[in-house]
């Protein structure tokens, strides 16, 4: 069966598409056919992060009932699956968001979708996590962002969705950030896993490929694995997801 994930944040700025990009990508890396959807209306990066060309078939073409949404869904290099949103302004003013969740039904096959959503708790952000299963959030380790996220923790408590955790992004060690122990403390709640910052992202956004493809060694490709293999119920080894019945404790790092 097919698992919907929306990837949120409380906030613009914090790393949201790059994370929901690289994190397919991850999925991808361990035999799981994953499928990204982007939803961020308003600011649909996924598209021109991954050099797909704007004119397209697109998510809002499809909501619009232009054409099925699997004719949306482009193969970038990497061999991850998208399924990009429009950059045009018209395409967002005219969209019907009320068939999201039968458009979603028609892409079952994929073994997870993972759909990036618009920043914060808007009547657009409810009603995709109304038509997927399980949600991650990500957030930057400074106390705004944080106590923002703490919102968005109680939303998803309300709304009754399975949440894997928190991944907190852009990571720099420096006295300003919140360490992740505060930050468990503070939410209450499972850290999937921290992205130190890198200039390498900027790179690979350069080049049109997710930061996991590009740069497979850095140290946030391997935490990206790291919880892709969480999400499925796997212990990272290496490179390799491993059930817990088949894990040599005396060699894990």
């Amino acid at each position: 069966m097919t698992e919907f994930i929306a990837v949120i944040s409380a906030k613009g700025g914090v790393g949201k598409t790059t994370s929901s990009i690289n994190l397919a990508l991850a999925l991808n890396h361990f035999g799981a056919n994953t499928l990204l959807v982007d939803c961020d209306f308003t600011s649909a990066n996924v598209g021109t992060s991954l050099g797909v060309p704007p004119a397209v078939k697109n998510l809002q073409g499809a909501m619009n009932s232009c054409y099925p949404i699997t004719e949306a869904i482009h193969t970038h290099s990497s061999g991850l699956e998208v399924i990009p949103g429009s950059i045009s302004y018209e395409d967002i003013k005219n969209m019907e968001y009320e068939n999201l969740q039968s458009l979603f039904y028609n892409l079952k096959g994929p073994d997870h979708v993972i759909v990036d959503c618009p920043p914060g708790l808007g009547d657009e952000v409810i009603k995709i996590m109304l038509a997927v299963d399980a949600v991650i959030i990500i957030t930057t380790p400074d106390l705004i962002a944080v106590t923002d996220t703490l919102k968005t923790l109680h939303m998803i408590k309300d709304i009754k969705r399975k949440l894997y955790g928190v991944v907190i992004n852009k990571k720099t060690d420096q006295d300003y950030e919140m360490s992740l122990d505060n930050i468990k403390q503070f939410l209450e709640t499972k850290i999937l896993g921290a992205i130190p910052e890198d200039k390498h992202f900027l790179t690979s956004l350069y080049y049109k490929n997710p930061f996991v493809f590009a740069f497979p060694d850095r140290d946030g490709s391997l935490e990206f694995k790291k919880i892709a293999a969480d999400i499925l119920g796997k212990t990272y080894k290496g490179n390799i997801p491993l059930d817990s019945k088949d894990i040599d404790t005396t060699h894990l790092y």
